[in-house]
């Protein structure tokens, strides 16, 4: 662990999960800016939000188990690409399709971070998990009130194009990026204590 720099991986470990919350947030924020310039129903705003749940929940099912055999930093890569990706694709829409495809990206980015910065977390913090593990958690709420305040300020406000709000997200998520890219990883917990993968599962 000496060579791993706990506090960067934990501070980007935070600023992905700062972009997960501020997704959420900003999509609430466009539901009736989308409805009016995509022409969207209730029911197609619906199946636009849709991804960003059961990709969020998918993304975290198969993630999670992924991490130790691909590594958390593989993860979190696969994090990056969708939130990017999905960033991109909101940003270029013309329509409730292309809008649903970014909700995929976005929803499967967010539940990448999940998968990884849980057990990142506790492995980088083995003596104090529980403590941890609220500090980084504590960054979901906080990323709904920075979005939220955002959202009001740009879109409320100021009127801005709602394009510039979701170009926002571009800043976090670079940055988390670019530490994630270049900083050491740790080995899950699992693998440092010897737990094989069907002893994880029994257990």
């Amino acid at each position: 662990m000496n060579t791993i720099n706990r506090k960067q991986l934990f501070f980007a470990s935070r600023l992905a999960l700062l972009v997960t919350a501020m997704t959420f947030i900003f999509r609430s924020s466009l539901e009736g800016v989308w409805s009016s310039e995509f022409h969207l129903t209730k029911e197609q705003l619906g199946w636009v939000f849709s991804p960003a749940f059961w990709g969020f929940t998918l993304a975290m099912v198969f993630g999670g188990p992924l991490c130790d055999i691909i590594g958390m930093k593989r993860i979190l890569g696969l994090a990056f690409i969708g939130h990017i990706a999905g960033i991109i694709i909101y940003l270029v829409a013309k329509d409730a399709t292309m809008l649903f495809i970014g909700t995929i990206f976005i929803g499967v980015g967010n539940g990448m971070v999940e998968a990884a910065c849980n057990p990142l977390t506790v492995t980088l913090f083995p003596e104090n998990k529980s403590t941890m593990l609220n500090r980084f958690h504590v960054w979901f709420p906080g990323g709904f009130v920075v979005g939220g305040l955002l959202a009001y300020v740009m879109i409320e406000k100021m009127q801005i194009d709602w394009r510039i709000l979701i170009a926002t997200l571009f800043i976090p998520t670079i940055i988390y990026g670019i530490l994630f890219l270049r900083l050491k990883f740790p080995q899950t917990e699992r693998v440092t204590s010897g737990v094989t993968t069907k002893q994880m599962f029994a257990a």
